[in-house]
């Protein structure tokens, strides 16, 4: 069975093995090996305006990261310059007229942001209580929100969302995947199953 995404939601075709209607009023769980191709990114997505993206194309993603802190320009200073040494690509750029600071970063590839959580969690922080790091990745439904728990970025869990993991994949020739955030509370959705914690990839993928 083919599934394709729209607007980041997985949604079996209509015919005559299953019904859209029939999906929406059970939110019927799917496996991910009928989502997701061997690297674990969609079969196929349908974008606004570009129509369907086949799958051999998913090593071009785009994410977003946000990070709204408050004055903390000097902390956040080194990277918003260009480091080769780093394992993630690219550059903070600052949120233009935001009066207590904030920076904005887009990567186009999967394989240029390994290591970002890391390096953010290594600034010295005047109050990193108040620091606050927003994720997208091209088929989540909204951003993902990571704050500090005992030193450490961590991801707290919103509302009427699920991060929906799949599992490793063969080897590790693939780039780590952050999994994909999607709503739950929509009652339209077919979801996929969830990934077991111990069959998931460990390794980071921001």
């Amino acid at each position: 069975m083919t599934v394709v995404a729209v607007l980041g939601r997985s949604r079996p075709p209509s015919g005559p093995s299953f019904s859209p209607g029939t999906a929406r009023r059970q939110s019927l769980p799917v496996p991910f090996s009928q989502v997701t191709g061997p690297g674990g990114h969609l079969r196929g997505i349908h974008l606004p305006g570009k129509g369907h993206v086949p799958s051999h194309t998913a090593m071009s993603r785009m994410a977003q990261v946000l990070v709204p802190a408050r004055y903390e320009d000097e902390v956040m200073e080194p990277l918003t310059r260009y480091d080769e040494s780093r394992t993630w690509r690219g550059r903070f750029e600052p949120i233009p007229d935001w009066f207590v600071g904030g920076w904005y970063l887009e990567f186009f590839r999967e394989s240029q942001r390994t290591g970002i959580l890391k390096d953010l969690e290594a600034l010295p922080w005047n109050s990193p209580e108040c620091v606050q790091v927003m994720l997208h990745d091209e088929e989540d439904d909204c951003f993902g929100l990571w704050m500090f728990r005992d030193g450490k970025l961590v991801e707290l869990r919103l509302p009427g969302t699920e991060r929906f993991h799949k599992p490793a994949p063969p080897t590790q020739e693939y780039a780590p995947h952050p999994g994909y955030l999607w709503r739950t509370d929509l009652g339209d959705t077919c979801l996929p199953e969830q990934t077991p914690e111990e069959l998931r990839d460990p390794r980071p993928a921001w």
